[in-house]
């Protein structure tokens, strides 16, 4: 089995990174967990640390929410699109490629391929005397 330490320095990670990540919730789970995954455990009272950090509120969590709700009613009020001036514009795009397409043209010219690779001429005729 592969020491933590060992583990969580090649990964560059903690335990509360694999607690939350995994959602994992007692010594038991995490116990599992890292045995599933033949990883030495951690100090017992790392990883209850590690729980419960993991289980109290971060500070300010609740007031990005409420900043999310307020994005996310602004975007609701103005998901109405003119349709007709999103076709447009996508009109208008691809003409613009069409027209960028013509005036740059092939960056990569075509070149014949060679059918062969030797580079010997033909025998030449033994003479007879």
């Amino acid at each position: 089995m592969i020491p933590w330490k060992t583990y969580s320095d090649r990964r560059k990670t903690s335990i509360e990174d694999v607690i939350k990540h995994h959602k994992l919730e007692s010594y038991d789970e995490v116990l599992s967990h890292l045995t599933n995954m033949f990883i030495e455990t951690p100090d017992r009272a790392l990883v209850e640390k590690a729980l419960s950090q993991n289980s109290k509120p971060v500070k300010g969590t609740e007031a990005k929410s409420e900043q999310s709700k307020t994005v996310e009613t602004l975007t609701a009020k103005n998901d109405v699109e003119d349709s007709s001036a999103v076709w447009q514009d996508g009109l208008d795009a691809a003409y613009e490629a069409n027209t960028l397409k013509q005036k740059t043209g092939s960056r990569k010219k075509s070149t014949v391929k060679k059918t062969s690779t030797s580079t010997r001429t033909r025998k030449k005729p033994v003479q007879k005397k």
